[in-house]
């Protein structure tokens, strides 16, 4: 490939997808979509970038395929809200194998929430998750959060520093991993199934 363009040019172009995109990763996963790295990276005339430059500028999908890498939470709710925006033809390719049930099968995911990874969903993460249609869906099966306890390096069990929040103006949720993902898995098929294309390894 080659560049074209300016720098300026490509990071224009792509701002009004970023700024879709980049909350939902962040408010999901507190991590900054990769996606952002696009407008300080050498551009390149690639597929990817074509994408990125038609639905920026036309706000439509006018050719070729849309590929999610990465089927988990902000994934999934990406190419949710790509969905919504009208886009058609989305692939998510997720290495894992799809989760081990429906959300609501308790015998599977059972009242011992700390037998799974737990991802906790604080203000943003509600936010985008209301945004793109999913919180009624996923809030049922979370356990809220009223404080942390943090220890110190070397600290003993019984050392740790308890914290309780009261000064937010939301309550932090938590929820298993492969349970949030199975809740946007059971969206996708209910409401995308012929935009959204899921691949599990």
């Amino acid at each position: 490939s080659r560049a074209t363009g300016s720098l300026e040019e490509h990071s224009r172009m792509a701002a009004p997808l970023l700024a879709l995109l980049q909350p939902l990763a962040l408010g999901l996963l507190s991590a900054p979509l990769p996606l952002r790295h696009a407008a300080t990276a050498r551009p390149q005339r690639t597929a990817r970038t074509y994408m990125i430059e038609q639905v920026a500028t036309t706000g439509t999908q006018t050719e070729g395929e849309i590929v999610v890498v990465g089927g988990g939470p902000a994934g999934l709710a990406t190419a949710i809200a790509l969905a919504q925006r009208g886009m058609k033809r989305i692939t998510v390719l997720e290495r894992l194998a799809p989760p081990p049930a429906r959300p609501e099968e308790v015998g599977v995911w059972g009242a011992d929430v700390a037998r799974y990874y737990l991802i906790g969903l604080g203000g943003r993460g509600q936010k985008a998750l209301k945004e793109i249609g999913a919180w009624d869906s996923v809030e049922p099966f979370c356990s809220t959060v009223v404080g942390r306890k943090d220890w110190a390096p070397g600290a003993p069990v019984d050392g740790g520093v308890e914290r309780i929040f009261t000064d937010r103006p939301y309550l932090t949720r938590v929820i298993q991993r492969e349970r949030l993902v199975a809740c946007l898995l059971e969206k996708v098929r209910t409401d995308y199934a012929d935009s959204i294309n899921v691949m599990h390894g």
